[in-house]
């Protein structure tokens, strides 16, 4: 009886023992778990990330003409009246894919253009002044990485069309000109529904961290080039947008945290 009794304390002695074993290791492992959530987990990562971004700024869109024999340019309003620089904002939505070489993506802008012809000038195209919707895509080349500002290079293929809104009974917004001292509203016969343009130029990103999150500044600059003729064929001229364009915005990366390592 005595061997007996001495036995079964042994064995409740290694099951305590194997118990108090496994709830040691189990509460390491979770302190490392809870350690990797500290230093890992909510650490901000933006190497490999989705981004929503808003931009805004101010554009300087010419309109070069081709008429038989002649070309000419009528300059932005920006040059003669800034003080109208409302025609001439741009601005838009944007989401990208981001990853420490480059990123791409898609971007909804809606921008003002105000070409006129200069002073004392006589020309059949006096001004040329409309809204435009455009979608672009753009894809962005880092020219560095790790640091707080990245500098880099970006193009963007864009397709447009003009914005026509009828706000009221009385105010319309609508693309028009003034040719040979008429004024007519665009439509099918004065102006060509779809643009095509790309555009083309650097910009800078700078890290903002606020808690565990790290926002991106961007200020960016580029050069358009329309690609096609503004006005329908039958016309018998072309037209086509020009000029530079300069943004500033924010970009807010939508996951915070290493475990998105999947996207890439």
């Amino acid at each position: 009886m005595l061997s007996l009794r001495i036995e079964n304390a042994y064995h409740s002695f290694q099951m305590k023992k194997s118990i108090l074993f496994i709830l040691s290791a189990v509460l390491m492992l979770s302190c490392g778990w809870l350690h990797a959530q500290d230093y890992g987990i909510e650490s901000p990562i933006t190497e490999k990330n989705i981004g929503i971004g808003i931009k805004g700024g101010i554009n300087a869109m010419d309109m070069a003409y081709h008429i038989g024999d002649r070309s000419f340019v009528n300059h932005t309003v920006l040059y003669q009246h800034p003080e109208q620089a409302f025609h001439c904002v741009t601005g838009g939505l944007s989401v990208e894919r981001i990853t420490p070489l480059l990123s791409y993506g898609v971007e909804l802008m809606v921008s003002g253009v105000d070409a006129r012809m200069p002073k004392d000038t006589i020309r059949y195209a006096e001004r040329d002044s409309s809204f435009f919707v455009q979608l672009r895509l753009p894809v962005r080349l880092n020219l560095k990485h790790g640091k707080k500002f990245i500098p880099y290079l970006f193009v963007a293929p864009e397709v447009s069309t003009y914005l026509y809104l009828p706000i009221n009974d009385k105010y319309t917004i609508n693309g028009y000109s003034v040719w040979n001292g008429v004024a007519m509203n665009w439509g099918t016969k004065n102006a060509a529904t779809l643009h095509l343009n790309v555009i083309a130029g650097a910009g800078v990103n700078y890290k903002i961290e606020i808690g565990n999150y790290e926002l991106l500044a961007r200020l960016e600059a580029g050069y358009k080039m329309g690609l096609l003729n503004t006005l329908p064929n039958d016309i018998g001229m072309t037209r086509k947008m020009m000029g530079w364009e300069a943004t500033i915005g924010l970009v807010f990366p939508l996951f915070k945290n290493p475990h998105y390592s999947w996207l890439m």
